[in-house]
């Protein structure tokens, strides 16, 4: 599933939403985890773009994935885990993952 909501309230804009405004790919799979990837498969080399059927469930750790510069993936309501090239890097929290969409923005 492709973003599309839904929002939380209360005044916090949920990060998918967030990196969506921002020009990121986010897709839901079948279990319901958020993904966040750049639109290209590798932001400052390639332009090819990446579409949900590019990447699925299914090959998540595959070549596809690999080929990828980094994905957000979430783990819990509060908590995203940065994989770079399908390695787990880091586990960080809702600010610390903003920091780090408006980095990649960044030229």
């Amino acid at each position: 599933m492709i973003f599309t909501g839904p929002f939380q309230s209360g005044g916090r804009i949920p990060l998918p939403r967030l990196a969506a405004s921002l020009g990121f790919f986010c897709w839901q799979n079948e279990q319901e985890i958020w993904h966040i990837q750049p639109q290209k498969r590798d932001q400052s080399v390639t332009t090819s773009n990446v579409t949900p059927n590019d990447v699925t469930p299914n090959n998540e750790a595959g070549s596809t994935a690999n080929s990828l510069s980094w994905t957000l993936q979430q783990q819990a309501e509060d908590r995203w885990l940065l994989l770079v090239k399908g390695v787990p890097q880091i586990s960080m929290q809702p600010p610390e993952a903003i920091a780090f969409l408006k980095r990649q923005q960044q030229p």
